[in-house]
């Protein structure tokens, strides 16, 4: 056990200390759970009482296929101001959290979590002001009855602050036009800027964000505007057909998405399936250059049944193509077999990611009771990108891949537990120091944990994203009063 003693020095005690960290330890197998919590205040530092306060994590869902913003939690502040959301100590995705807070009379304004450790954020809710626009169709006409939501907004507090997220901004700032297509939103905090969605039956659904577009400013519109004009095309439609392509014959039930430049699913789309016929039908799209492409299935479901070629499709203003035909095949079989480094035991659980260099598309499975992840994929070269697990380093690689229809080939890849290191911080009169901070050096919030009542911590850290192998990792131990 590592013993770490820190000394106090006008009013705040803080400490750097130095240790090597050896990478042989075991994972725990438990995880505690992490905790965002801090006071709502207004622009004086008093707490307000009254306040909502919700909680969203920005993960993957596997009912959609896609990202989406699911509610943590909800809470109403009392007197005190106070805030307090818990969540799961580890997630075996990609999740991001934001903290929402909204009051009559006040600005909403949000705190982003990274959620990799506990965090203690103050959210302060200032004046109100207006970001407003009308919705008009391609001849100038305003459009009445449109749904205007806020996709993305900068502003808010905490470290790595992204903005609030496309899964997130359309649950709490959503707004309809009126006879006159005028639409404002008018609780929004100063010097904030955003991108808008616009939906309505009958018409292109709009989305202003651009992904190309640098972010070093802001987006594209900021608070105070009030001329915006959003322009609502008369919508396009693709209908087609899923088919098997050694048969000819329909295939039901099969996943499609449209897809933005081929790689990035349609924001203002969502997942479809062919119908018992195969026949497909995509509405309320704008004029331009779509591809459709096949989903793969959710992890719980297995291998995917079938692979297929995206189809890609232009469409003008209004206008309806009839004719789209996806053909699916049984394609190639990529079979990865993980075993742990040290046990040389199967690990069950890992997901797998390969990517194809030329459209960008990435394919994953994740490995059964016996290690085994398998991948269905259309013949073509792909790149085994990463295999992950959450208590293993991740192993990223650069293994080129060629896929060949009717074929099964196999991989076999080790991973190496993550390291752990445990002790106890202590103050210089021998005393543990609850609610010190310990980071893992280089490794920021990655590899990060707080010392319980009795001083204890216990931090662990994926050495895979920082650096290469055989590098010395340090402690970091801070505590202010």
């Amino acid at each position: 056990m590592t013993r770490i003693s820190a000394s106090k020095r006008a009013g705040v005690r803080m400490m750097v200390a130095v240790a090597v960290i050896l990478a042989t330890n075991a994972w725990a197998e438990q995880v505690s759970p992490i905790t965002i919590s801090g006071r709502v205040v207004d622009g004086a530092g008093q707490p307000l009482a009254g306040a909502v306060v919700t909680c969203y994590v920005n993960t993957y869902s596997e009912a959609i296929r896609d990202y989406a913003g699911i509610k943590l939690g909800e809470t109403i502040t009392q007197a005190d101001g106070a805030y307090s959301f818990e969540a799961a100590g580890e997630s075996p995705s990609y999740r991001f959290g934001f903290v929402v807070a909204q009051k009559a009379g006040y600005a909403l304004t949000y705190a982003t979590w990274p959620m990799q450790s506990d965090q203690q954020t103050d959210i302060t809710l200032g004046a109100p002001k207006t970001l407003a626009g009308v919705v008009v169709d391609e001849d100038g006409t305003p459009v009445p009855q449109a749904t205007v939501a806020i996709s993305v907004l900068m502003a808010g507090v905490g470290p790595d602050n992204l903005g609030l997220a496309r899964t997130v901004g359309p649950q709490v700032l959503v707004v309809t036009s009126d006879a006159e297509g005028r639409f404002a939103f008018r609780n929004l905090p100063a010097g904030a800027t955003a991108e808008f969605v616009v939906k309505k039956a009958g018409r292109a659904s709009i989305d202003t964000f651009d992904r190309q577009a640098g972010r070093s400013a802001g987006y594209k519109y900021a608070v105070g505007q009030a001329d915006i004009e959003l322009v609502q095309h008369a919508a396009a439609r693709i209908e087609g057909v899923v088919v098997d392509r050694d048969t000819g014959q329909p295939v039901a039930g099969i996943p499609l998405r449209v897809m933005e430049g081929g790689a990035t699913p349609l924001a203002t789309h969502d997942l479809i399936t062919s119908a018992q016929d195969g026949t497909f039908r995509i509405d309320a799209l704008p004029p331009g250059n779509h591809v459709i492409r096949l989903m793969a299935p959710l992890p719980r479901e297995g291998m995917a049944k079938w692979v297929a070629e995206p189809l890609s499709v232009a469409v003008e203003a209004g206008q309806t193509i009839a004719d789209g035909r996806i053909e699916v095949s049984k394609g190639g079989v990529l079979e990865v077999l993980v075993t742990d480094a040290t046990a040389n035991k199967p690990i069950p659980g890992v997901t797998v990611s390969l990517r194809h260099p030329v459209q960008e598309t990435w394919a994953s499975g994740v490995s059964d009771a016996s290690g085994l992840a398998r991948v269905r994929l259309v013949p073509g070269t792909y790149l085994l990108q990463n295999v992950a697990a959450p208590s293993y380093s991740t192993e990223s690689r650069q293994q080129i891949v060629t896929v060949v229809e009717g074929r099964t080939q196999r991989i076999d890849v080790t991973l190496q537990a993550r390291p752990k290191t445990a002790g106890v911080i202590r103050d210089a009169h021998g005393q543990p120091v609850a609610g010190a901070t310990v980071q893992v050096m280089p490794g920021g919030s990655r590899g990060e944990a707080v010392s319980d009542t009795r001083g204890k911590y216990e931090v662990t850290w994926d050495p895979s994203f920082w650096g290469e192998r055989g590098t010395t990792f340090c402690l970091l131990v801070r505590h202010t009063e």
